[in-house]
C-alpha cells in the first residue's frame, strides 16, 4: 500500500519584502508542500489578479523616459579605456603576449560591463525602484538584466559567428544608440541568434524525440523489487563535480536502509522510507554527509522500475504511482531543458556573458602578512602577471598605517597578487577567487600577425646555430621570450633572378640589387608585335611556295570571299585557311577544285587493285561507278504515280513533283504507309529461264559469260530483279576511274633550325569504302587532292601560321607557313609596390637572327634609396628577400658627456635609460655607440611563451601581414547551451570524443617521468603489480600530480572521456577481482554512474536542475545489454545483443546440461541504436529503417507482446500506462 505523509500545518510567517521571481518561487513551493495543489492554485489565482489589478492602475509599460542611465558609466568606461590604453603600451613595449593582451581585454571590459549592471541595479534600488523596466526584469515577468543592461548600460562585448570573443567592446547600449562600426560586430551575434533559434530547437527537439524511443515502454509495475544493493551518495562528490547538491539529491529518493544518528542511537528515518524536505534538513543537521538510497540504477524488477526503487513523482511529491509512465517523463525532463535554452543567444543578442572572477580589493591602505605555513605556488596569470597560486585554506593578515588590520581567507585555487610585507593601497587588488562554476571553455589558436616589414630577431639564439630555445614550466612559472621585428626595407626577388648586391655593402638611390635575364633557347628569327612588349615571336622554320600565288574570288549569289592557291600549271586550289589561321601537324591546307574524279549522282562505289582502304597514303589504282539516282522522299505513298519494278524513261513523274533523270528500273523502298525513298538504276533487262535462282549480283567484264547465252560487251554490273512472278536480270553500266599521281609539282623555299622544320607535300585519298552505295542524286568525289602539313617539332603541340605576304612591290601574293614561338618577357619578375625602380631593356630588334643563349631582355631592381645591404635570405624555393637599412630606420640619440647605461648590440625598450637622464624614444637595437651619440634601429619587440609555436627564423626577412607565431589558449564559451546540446548528444549516443583524454586502468599513485625530448611518461603504480605506462604528449595538459593517488577511470589528462573506455576499463578492472556476473554489475553500475554524472556537469553548467532519476532512467536503458562473444552450445549467435538477464538464462541452462558455455562482454549503446534494438519490432520500426526492421522480424518470425506504450499506440489499442495501466495490468507478460 502506499504510503502517506502528513505534515504538519505551518502557519506562514510575516514577510515585508520586495517579492522578486526567486522569493515568488519559494513562496510557491512552500505552499505546495504545506497545502498541496488545490490551496496553491487558488492563491495563485489571486496573486495573479493581484499583480494584474495593479500593473493596470498604475499604467505600467515602458517609455524612453524609463531608461535611465547610470551616472557612473562614463567615470567605468574611462576607466577601463585607459586601463586598455596600459595594456597597449605594454604590448608595444613587448612587455605582454598577444594573448595576454587578448585576455586583458576580454577581462577588463567584462568587468567594466559587469560593473555598469551593478551600477543600473544600484541605480534603481536606490532611487526609483518602482521603474517600470526594474520591475519587470527583477521579477521575471519580462526580460533579465542582462538585457535591461543593454538598455542602458553598454552592450559590452560580442561574439563573432563562431562563438569566439571580439576584442572590441561595443560602449554604447540602445538608448544611446549604436556608431557604424558598433552595429556592424552588433549584427554578428544578432544574426546568430535569429538562426540558431530555428536551427537548434530543432535539433533539441529531434532528441528528445530518441529519448522518448528508448524509453517509452518504462512504467512502474511493480511496487518492491527486494533489490539488496543500493547507491552510495556522498556530499564531497558533489561538491567536487559542481553538480547538485546532496539535498537535491536525496529530495524524493526512497532510503535504502534504516538511518540512525552518527552515534547509532536513535534512528532518523527507515528503510524504504521517503526523504521529504524536513527529512533532508534534519539528516543534514546531524552532519551526516552520506547515505545510501534505491535507484534506478539497482532496481532488480523485471518490468525495468519498481515504485521504492524510483521514489517520488516529483509533481506531486508523493510516491509514484503504479501505471506512471516515468519513462517518458524522465526522457522529456532531459529534453525539454535543451528546447528552451537554445533561446538564450536571441535572448542576449549574442553578447558575451561569460563569468568573472571575483576580486578582493584592499579596504584600506597597508602592509599585507602571509603566514609562512601558507602553500603557494609561484605562477603566471592568463594575463601576464604574477601570482602566487594557493593550495591550501590560508588566512592572511592586512595592517593599516592607521591602526585598521583585518583577517581576511583565501580559499584554494585563488590567486596572491602580493608578497609577504608587500604595501598595498586601498582599493588595489590583493588577490582573485576562483570561479563558482566549472566554464564551458574551448581550445583557440591566436595568430601573430606581423604589421610592420624587417628582419626577425630573436633574444635567445645560441650563437652557434640559429635555433631558438624555450624551457618548459619551471616552479610553474612560464619562460618568456621576446621576438623582435627590426625595421628595413624588404626587396622579394625571385630565386631564377641573379642578386647582383651582396651584404653589408653600401648601395646608392637607383643601383642595381638584382637583374633577370630572358635568354633564347633555340635559333630563329625575332619578330615583334606592336603594342606588346612584353611578347616576341622567335620564327624557328618556315615554307612558302614559289611557283603558285593567292588569288581571291566571289562566287554568284554570294558575298564571302574565297581564297585559291594557283599553280603555274593552272591548277586551282582552294585554301581552307585564311590569312593568320594556326595549322597543326598533318592537317590539310588546300584542296584541288577543278578534280576530275566526280561523278553524275550517286551509286554503288568497287574498287579495283587496291584493298578498301581510308589512310592518306595507299589510293585504289582503279574506282568502277554504277549509277544510281536516288530520291529521298519521306512522304505518304499515296503520291507515288509511277508503278514500283518497272522501267521508267528520263523526265517521267515517279512521285507528285520528282521527276526521273535517268531511263531506268524503278525500286521504291516503304515502310507502312509512308514512301520512303526512290532508286532509278539505268540499265537492261534480260528475261531468261536460264536465270538461276541464286545469282548473285557482281561486276563482268567484257567477254565473260553471265548466264548461259549472255555474254557481256562492255563492263557492267549485273543483279537479279523479279517483275511479277519472273526473274530478269538488270545490266547496269560500270564507270571506270582511272587514278593517277598528281604531276602538280611543289617548289618550296625553307627555313629550319637544328630541331624544328616544316614541308608542304600533296596527296590524293578517298574516304569512300568500296561496295559503298552512295544515296544522292547530286555528284560526289571519289579522290581528292589535298595539300598537308608536315612539321617536325620536339614539342608535339607546335602548330604553324598561314600568311598571306607579298615578296616585292610588282610580284603576286605567296602563301607562306611560319613556325614561331612565343616568348614571354617578365617584366613583372619583380613585384615591387613603385615600379618605376624596376628598369626593363630589350636587347633585340625585328627580323634579327639569333643563335641559342642569346640575352633577349633583361629587367632590374633598384635601390630605392641609399642604404647598406644588412641581409640576403632565401625564404622558400621560390623566393629570396634582401633588406636595406636606410636613414630613416635609425635614429640617433645625443646623450652628452654622460657615460652609456648600453652597449652595441642590446635591445632596448621605449623610456628605457640609455645613460643619466636619457631615455630611449622607441623599441630598438642599438647599432653603434660613437662620439656621445647612440644609434638605434627601430623595432618592434612581441612577446612569446612556450605554449606559442614560432614560424619564422631568426634572422629571416619578413614582409607586412606575415604569421610569425601561432597562440594556443583556453576560453570561456558564450553561456548558451548550444555549446552544451553536441556535448549532450554526443554522451547519450555514445559517440567517441575529438580529443579523448587518458584514464587510469586501475587505483595506484601516479609517477611522472620526462626524457631528454621533454615528452612525459606516466606510471600508475599498484604495490602487487606491474606499473601501467601512459605515453602523454607535450600537448596535453596532465590533470594529476606526482605522488597523487588516483582510483580506477579516473581522468589523468584534458579532453574527454570515452564512454566506451570507461566501461571497457571498470569491466577488465572488476573481472580480475570478482565473478563475471558481479564484475558485470559493478562496470555497469559504475559506467551509469559515470554516464549521469557527465549529462549533469553539461547542464548544471548552463544553471539547469535535472533530477538524477530521470537520467538514471536512460543510462540503465543504454547499458543493459551484453554482446555475445562466443555462443558456446547455446542457441546464441557471436556479436548478437541480449538482455544480461536473458544471457543468464540461457547460459544457467546449458550449464545445468554440463555443456559450453557462452561468453559475453557488456556494452554501452547510444540512443539511436538502443532504439533500433529494443525487443519491440514495431517500436524500431517506427523510429528508423522500417523496410530492414520489419523484414528481419519477419524472416525470424517474432512476436511483439505490446507492452510500451508506442506498439498499442500504433495498433489504435489502449496504452498500459494511467488511466488505461489496471485494465491492461493482467495482459502484461510476467
Amino acid at each position: 500500500m502506499k504510503e502517506i505523509y502528513t505534515l504538519p500545518k505551518a502557519a506562514p510567517t510575516f514577510t515585508n519584502k520586495v517579492v522578486d521571481k526567486k522569493k515568488l518561487k519559494q513562496l510557491m513551493s512552500w505552499m505546495f508542500t504545506t497545502y498541496k495543489a488545490g490551496v496553491t492554485s487558488h492563491i495563485v489565482d489571486k496573486v495573479k489578479e493581484l499583480g494584474f489589478q495593479y500593473a493596470t492602475e498604475a499604467g505600467i509599460s515602458i517609455s524612453i523616459e524609463d531608461l535611465k542611465v547610470p551616472p557612473k558609466k562614463q567615470y567605468i568606461v574611462k576607466s577601463a579605456t585607459q586601463q586598455n590604453s596600459i595594456i597597449e603600451k605594454k604590448y608595444t613595449r613587448g612587455e605582454t603576449t598577444i594573448i595576454e593582451r587578448l585576455q586583458n581585454t576580454i577581462t577588463s571590459w567584462g568587468r567594466a560591463s559587469e560593473s555598469i549592471k551593478n551600477e543600473v541595479i544600484k541605480y534603481f534600488e536606490v532611487n526609483e525602484p518602482l521603474n517600470p523596466v526594474y520591475m519587470m526584469a527583477s521579477s521575471g515577468a519580462r526580460g533579465n538584466m542582462s538585457q535591461v543592461r543593454q538598455l542602458v548600460g553598454m552592450r559590452g562585448l560580442m561574439s563573432d559567428p563562431h562563438g569566439q570573443i571580439i576584442g572590441l567592446p561595443i560602449k554604447s547600449n540602445f538608448k544611446e544608440g549604436l556608431t557604424a562600426t558598433e552595429y556592424i560586430i552588433s549584427c554578428y551575434g544578432a544574426r546568430k541568434g535569429v538562426v540558431d533559434t530555428a536551427l537548434k530547437t530543432a535539433n533539441s527537439g529531434y532528441l528528445t524525440r530518441r529519448l522518448v524511443d528508448v524509453v517509452q515502454d518504462i512504467v512502474v509495475r511493480e511496487k518492491n523489487c527486494n533489490s539488496t544493493h543500493g547507491v552510495l551518495i556522498r556530499k564531497k562528490e558533489y561538491l567536487h563535480y559542481d553538480s547538485l547538491s546532496l539535498t537535491l539529491k536525496m529530495r524524493g529518493r526512497c532510503l535504502f536502509d534504516t538511518l540512525c544518528t552518527p552515534d547509532q542511537c536513535k534512528p532518523i528515518a527507515r528503510q524504504n522510507e521517503c526523504l521529504n524536505n524536513l527529512l533532508t534538513q534534519n539528516i543534514i543537521s546531524k552532519g551526516i554527509n552520506s547515505i545510501s538510497i534505491r535507484s534506478p540504477l539497482t532496481c532488480i524488477s523485471s518490468q525495468f522500475v519498481c515504485q521504492l526503487c524510483y521514489g517520488w513523482n516529483l509533481t506531486t511529491e508523493s510516491l509514484v504511482d503504479l501505471g506512471e509512465a516515468v519513462g517518458v517523463l524522465a526522457a522529456q525532463s532531459i529534453g525539454e531543458p535543451g528546447t528552451q535554452l537554445t533561446m538564450r543567444t536571441f535572448h542576449t543578442g549574442g553578447v558575451f556573458t561569460g563569468e568573472f572572477a571575483e576580486q578582493i580589493n584592499a579596504p584600506f591602505n597597508g602592509i599585507i602578512e602571509i603566514p609562512n605555513h601558507a602553500k603557494t605556488n609561484p605562477i603566471k596569470t592568463r594575463h601576464g602577471n604574477d601570482a602566487l597560486l594557493v593550495e591550501k585554506n590560508t588566512h592572511i593578515r592586512l595592517w593599516g598605517f592607521q591602526n585598521e588590520n583585518t583577517t581576511l581567507e583565501i580559499k584554494p585555487g585563488s590567486l596572491l597578487f602580493l608578497t609577504n610585507n608587500e604595501q598595498f593601497k586601498k582599493g588595489q587588488i590583493l588577490a582573485e577567487q576562483p570561479l563558482k562554476t566549472t566554464s564551458v571553455t574551448e581550445k583557440v589558436t591566436k595568430e601573430l600577425i606581423n604589421e610592420t616589414i624587417g628582419e626577425v630577431f630573436l633574444s635567445n639564439v645560441s650563437e652557434e646555430e640559429n635555433e631558438v630555445y624555450f624551457e618548459e614550466f619551471t616552479n610553474s612559472k612560464e619562460i618568456q621570450n621576446s621576438l623582435w621585428i627590426l625595421y628595413g626595407d624588404v626587396y622579394s626577388i625571385p630565386t631564377h633572378a641573379k642578386i647582383i648586391a651582396t651584404e653589408q655593402s653600401s648601395v646608392i638611390k637607383g643601383d642595381a640589387l638584382a637583374v633577370y635575364e630572358t635568354k633564347s633557347e633555340q635559333s630563329g628569327i625575332i619578330k615583334l608585335e606592336k603594342d606588346k612588349s612584353d611578347k616576341i615571336t622567335l620564327i624557328t622554320a618556315s615554307a612558302y611556295l614559289e611557283n603558285a600565288i593567292v588569288t581571291t574570288e566571289t562566287k554568284e549569289q554570294d558575298t564571302n570571299k574565297r581564297s585559291f592557291l594557283k599553280f603555274e600549271n593552272g591548277k586551282k586550289f582552294l585554301l581552307l585557311y585564311n590569312n593568320g589561321e594556326r595549322v597543326q601537324n598533318l592537317e590539310t591546307i588546300a584542296i584541288l577544285e577543278n578534280d576530275i574524279y566526280s561523278t553524275e549522282t550517286g551509286g554503288l562505289i568497287l574498287y579495283f587493285n587496291s584493298a578498301p582502304t581510308l589512310e592518306e597514303t595507299k589510293k585504289p589504282r582503279s574506282i568502277y561507278w554504277i549509277p544510281e539516282e536516288t530520291h529521298i522522299i519521306n512522304k505518304p505513298i499515296s503520291l507515288l504515280i509511277a508503278t514500283n519494278q518497272s522501267l521508267v524513261t528520263k523526265g517521267q513523274e515517279i512521285v507528285k513533283g520528282i521527276k526521273s533523270c535517268h531511263d531506268g528500273f524503278l525500286s521504291i523502298t516503304s515502310s507502312g504507309d509512308y514512301l520512303k525513298e526512290v532508286s532509278v538504276k539505268p540499265g537492261e533487262l534480260y528475261s531468261s529461264d536460264k536465270i538461276n535462282p541464286l545469282f548473285k549480283p557482281g561486276l563482268f567484264f567484257p567477254g565473260e559469260e553471265i548466264v548461259p547465252g549472255l555474254i557481256a560487251k562492255d563492263t557492267c554490273y549485273v543483279e537479279a530483279v523479279n517483275i511479277g512472278t519472273r526473274k530478269n536480270l538488270l545490266l547496269r553500266t560500270a564507270i571506270i576511274y582511272t587514278v593517277t599521281d598528281e604531276n602538280t609539282y611543289l617548289q618550296q623555299k625553307l627555313f629550319e633550325n637544328e630541331s624544328t622544320s616544316i614541308k608542304l607535300k600533296i596527296t590524293q585519298k578517298t574516304t569512300i569504302k568500296s561496295t559503298s552505295k552512295i544515296k544522292s542524286i547530286e555528284p560526289i568525289t571519289l579522290v581528292s587532292t589535298y595539300i598537308t602539313v608536315k612539321i617536325q617539332s620536339p614539342n608535339t603541340r607546335t602548330f604553324a601560321e598561314l600568311e598571306f605576304c607579298q615578296p616585292g612591290k610588282n610580284l603576286g601574293t605567296i602563301m607562306k607557313l611560319c613556325i614561331s614561338e612565343e616568348m614571354l618577357i617578365k617584366w613583372d619578375t619583380f613585384a615591387q609596390s613603385n615600379q618605376s625602380f624596376v628598369k626593363n631593356k630589350l636587347h633585340v630588334h625585328n627580323g634579327q637572327r639569333i643563335t641559342p643563349g642569346i640575352t633577349i631582355a633583361e629587367s632590374k631592381l633598384l635601390c630605392e634609396k641609399d642604404g647598406i645591404i644588412t641581409n640576403i635570405t632565401a625564404l622558400n624555393q621560390l623566393e629570396n628577400k634582401l633588406l636595406v637599412l636606410t636613414k630613416k630606420h635609425n635614429e640617433t640619440i645625443s646623450i652628452g658627456y654622460n657615460t652609456p647605461q648600453t652597449e652595441p648590440g642590446r635591445l632596448v625598450y621605449k623610456w628605457q635609460p640609455l645613460a643619466n637622464g636619457v631615455f630611449s624614444p622607441c623599441n630598438g637595437y642599438i647599432m653603434s655607440i660613437k662620439n656621445n651619440l647612440i644609434t638605434i634601429r627601430h623595432g618592434t619587440p612581441y612577446l612569446t611563451s612556450c605554449n606559442s609555436t614560432i614560424y619564422v627564423d631568426h634572422l629571416g626577412v619578413v614582409d607586412k601581414n606575415n604569421i610569425l607565431a601561432k597562440f594556443t589558449l583556453e576560453q570561456p564559451k558564450t553561456g548558451d547551451i548550444i555549446q552544451g546540446l553536441p556535448r549532450i548528444e554526443e554522451i547519450l549516443e555514445a559517440r567517441k570524443p575529438k580529443e579523448i583524454c587518458q584514464l587510469a586502468r586501475r587505483n595506484g599513485r601516479i609517477k611522472i617521468e620526462t626524457d631528454e625530448h621533454e615528452c612525459s611518461t606516466l606510471k600508475v603504480i599498484e604495490n602487487k603489480s606491474e606499473p601501467i605506462k601512459y605515453q602523454i604528449r607535450s600537448s596535453q595538459k596532465m590533470y594529476v600530480s606526482n605522488k597523487q593517488l588516483v582510483n580506477v577511470a579516473s581522468k589523468l589528462t584534458e579532453g574527454t572521456p570515452n564512454l566506451h573506455e570507461v566501461l571497457s576499463i571498470f569491466f577488465t578492472y572488476y573481472t580480475n577481482e570478482l565473478k563475471q556476473s558481479s564484475a558485470t554489475r559493478l562496470a555497469l553500475l559504475k559506467t551509469r554512474r559515470y554516464l549521469v554524472n557527465e549529462v549533469q556537469n553539461v547542464y548544471q553548467s548552463q544553471g539547469v536542475h535535472i533530477s538524477d532519476k530521470h537520467i538514471e532512467i536512460i543510462a540503465k536503458r543504454m547499458t543493459s545489454k551484453v554482446q555475445v562473444n562466443s555462443s558456446g552450445d547455446t542457441t546464441l549467435l557471436p556479436n548478437e545483443l541480449i538482455e544480461l538477464e536473458q544471457f543468464e538464462e540461457a547460459n544457467g541452462a546449458i550449464l545445468e546440461s554440463k555443456g559450453k558455455s557462452a561468453t559475453y562482454s557488456p556494452v554501452l549503446l547510444g540512443i539511436t541504436k538502443t532504439s533500433l534494438n529494443t525487443n519491440s519490432f514495431l517500436s524500431a520500426a517506427g523510429f528508423q529503417e522500417t523496410t530492414r526492421v520489419l523484414s528481419r522480424a519477419a524472416i525470424e518470425g517474432r512476436k511483439d507482446s505490446l507492452t510500451g506504450l508506442k506498439e498499442n499506440v500504433s495498433t489504435g489499442r489502449l496504452i498500459p500506462a494511467g488511466t488505461g495501466y489496471n485494465q491492461t495490468a493482467a495482459l502484461v507478460p510476467e
